[in-house]
């Protein structure tokens, strides 16, 4: 159910971000997921064989914060990262976090939320746009708002949501291991794992009070890359 908070719902939450070459974003962003407001959660960051020195950052991290985890890959890819972290987790939900995205202190508190009902498998939160600096990012602005807020309702009323982002979300366990975890067979595994947990019977819910701040691209190369892709 929407609506307000229930203050007693509060299991357990492991929150992932992948990460490759990230030294200059992922101190901002662990920063802002370790000032939730939620009660219980650990993070794992997944080095995913990075060449600059996201790890000796994040090591500098874990050395004052006990619930910061370092694990770390040869470079295998974002979803074969994921399913690492999934490998070591045992909390009843888990968080998918960008490296370049900001959590605001209550993301994790209402994306996990819509877990109360025992059917929902996924939930899917709104992404902003941060650097508005230019016509190109004020029009993804509207855009991400349009598309998340009319389109991505739309689908949740039918059942019908596809992409639940690697910016914000957040996953059954339970229901991401019935469906095989992520898969590399595409270069989208945050909408190949969306579509399994449809198959395995399971809803997926949008919660727009569960925020993250994300960077668009700012040159048209780097829209159509991030577009082709």
């Amino acid at each position: 159910p929407n609506g307000a908070i229930d203050p007693g719902f509060t299991p357990p939450v492991a929150v992932v971000i992948p990460a490759f070459n990230e030294e200059k974003v992922i101190a901002a962003c662990v920063a802002s997921v370790m000032r939730s407001d939620y009660p219980d959660f650990h993070v794992y960051i997944v080095d995913d064989g990075s060449t600059d020195r996201t790890a000796e950052v994040i090591r500098d991290l874990i050395a004052t914060n006990p619930r910061l985890h370092l694990l770390h890959e040869e470079n295998a890819g974002k979803w074969h990262a994921a399913n690492l972290a999934l490998s070591k987790i045992d909390t009843p939900i888990f968080v998918v976090a960008d490296a370049d995205s900001i959590f605001l202190p209550d993301t994790i508190r209402w994306l996990v939320q819509p877990f109360r009902d025992k059917k929902v498998g996924a939930v899917a939160g709104l992404v902003e746009v941060g650097n508005r600096v230019n016509i190109l990012t004020d029009f993804q602005h509207q855009e991400y708002m349009v598309t998340q807020n009319v389109l991505r309702r739309a689908h949740e009323f039918f059942d019908g949501i596809l992409v639940v982002p690697g910016a914000v979300g957040a996953w059954r366990t339970k229901a991401v291991r019935e469906s095989g975890g992520f898969s590399g067979e595409t270069i989208t595994e945050d909408a190949d794992l969306t579509v399994a947990v449809h198959r395995a019977g399971y809803r997926v819910k949008f919660e727009e009070r569960a925020r993250s701040i994300t960077e668009a691209p700012v040159t048209t190369r780097a829209f159509l890359r991030q577009r082709l892709r």
